[in-house]
C-alpha cells in the first residue's frame, strides 16, 4: 500500500495485487481524514481504456470529481476505484462487465472480474478499520456515469446484496430488470437474470436486490452524439450512449431483444423498464431528463444528484454495518 496523495479531507493509497490477494488489478483507495464510521464505501470503477494513463485519469477524473461531490454536499466517505484492465476496445470489455468476463478461456487471471472487485472492497474494509479502528458498513454505494453507469447496473444486478445504493447517470440504454423472461422472451445477462446462475455460480438474490436504491438521471440532449460505428436497424446511425447497440458491451441479439420488448428509444425503453421493475418491487427514482445539456456537458448538475443520494446513503439503516 503506497499512500499517493493527500488533499484537506482525503489521504489517497494505491493498493497493488499481490500473492495474498484475491485480485490482480490495482485500485485506488480515498481514505477521509476523519472517517464517519456507517459512512459507506462509494465505488466508481475507472472509465478510461488508455492503458498508460489509467491511474492518472482515474485520479484527475473519477477521483477528483468525487472529492468534488462529497466536499459540496458536505459528505465524508472513503473511494475506491477499482483499476480495471483494457484490452485495447477489445472483449472482454471489463469496464462494462461483457458476459466474456465470466469465460476463463479469455480472461486468464482477470476471469471473474466482477468477484474481484469484491475482493477489493473486502481489502478496503480491513484497510479502512485498521487506520481508523472503526467498522465499515457492509454495503457499498455505486456510483457511475456513462460507461462506469453501466459497470455500476451490471454490477449490482450480480452481487446485489452488496450495495445499498446506486446512482446512475447517462446509462440507459440496457438498464437490467430482475427477471428470467418477459412477454416470453428470455432476458439474458446483462439484460435480465435468465444466466445469472450459470454465470456466477449462485442463484440470483431478488430480495437483496428490491432493497438497493436507485437513481436515474440523464440529459435531454443525451441521443445527439451519434455513433459512427453502430447503426439502426433502418441504418441510421445509432446514439453513441445507447449500449443496446454497442456489440462489444451487449451481444447483439440481447441488444436486439430488449429493443423489441421495449422500444427504439432508449427514452421510450427506460420509461416501460421502469413500469416493470416498479412491478416487482424494485425502488427506482428516475429524474426528469435535464433540459438544456447534453451527456458531455452535464457537470454540476450530475454532482448535485450524486450528492444528495450520498447524503441519503449515508443517512439509511440499510447501509449500516451489520452487529454479529
Amino acid at each position: 500500500m503506497e499512500c499517493i496523495g493527500r488533499n484537506n479531507t482525503h489521504t489517497i493509497f494505491f493498493i497493488l495485487p499481490d500473492d495474498s490477494k484475491e485480485f490482480n488489478c490495482p485500485y485506488i483507495l480515498a481514505y477521509p481524514h476523519e472517517y464517519k464510521e456507517n459512512n459507506p464505501i462509494i465505488l466508481e470503477a475507472n472509465n478510461q481504456e488508455n492503458t498508460p494513463r489509467i491511474v492518472t485519469s482515474a485520479l484527475e477524473n473519477t477521483m477528483d470529481y468525487l472529492f468534488s461531490v462529497l466536499y459540496h454536499s458536505k459528505n465524508t466517505n472513503p473511494i475506491l476505484v477499482p483499476l480495471l484492465p483494457s484490452i485495447n476496445n477489445g472483449n472482454p470489455y471489463f469496464q462494462q462487465l461483457s458476459i466474456e468476463c465470466f469465460d476463463a478461456s479469455k480472461t486468464g487471471k482477470f476471469h471473474r472480474i466482477d468477484q474481484q472487485v469484491v475482493s477489493m472492497i473486502e481489502d478496503a474494509k480491513k484497510i479502512i478499520t485498521g487506520l481508523s479502528g472503526k467498522q465499515v458498513p457492509d454495503k457499498i454505494f455505486l456510483n457511475g456515469y456513462s460507461s462506469s453507469g453501466v459497470f455500476a447496473q451490471r454490477f449490482a444486478l450480480l452481487h446485489p446484496e452488496l450495495v445499498s445504493a446506486s446512482c446512475i447517470g447517462g446509462a440507459i440504454g440496457t438498464m437490467p430488470l430482475p427477471i428470467d423472461e418477459y412477454q416470453g422472451q428470455q432476458l439474458s445477462y446483462p439484460i435480465g437474470t435468465a444466466d445469472i446462475e450459470k454465470l456466477t455460480g449462485k442463484e440470483f438474490d431478488l430480495e437483496a436486490y428490491k432493497k438497493i436504491k436507485f437513481t436515474y438521471y440523464v440529459t435531454e440532449g443525451e441521443n445527439e452524439v451519434l455513433s459512427e460505428s453502430r447503426f439502426r436497424e433502418d441504418g441510421t446511425k445509432a446514439p453513441m450512449c445507447d449500449m443496446s447497440y454497442m456489440e462489444r458491451s451487449t451481444p447483439k441479439n440481447v441488444g436486439k431483444t430488449v429493443r423489441d420488448l421495449f422500444g427504439t428509444d432508449s427514452f421510450e425503453r427506460i420509461a416501460q423498464q421502469l413500469v416493470v421493475a416498479d412491478s416487482l418491487g424494485v425502488q427506482t427514482e428516475y429524474i426528469e431528463p435535464i433540459k438544456g445539456l447534453t451527456h458531455h456537458t452535464i457537470g454540476n448538475a450530475a454532482s448535485e444528484i450524486i450528492g444528495k443520494c450520498i447524503t441519503s446513503a449515508n443517512n439509511t439503516s440499510d447501509s449500516k454495518t451489520i452487529k454479529r
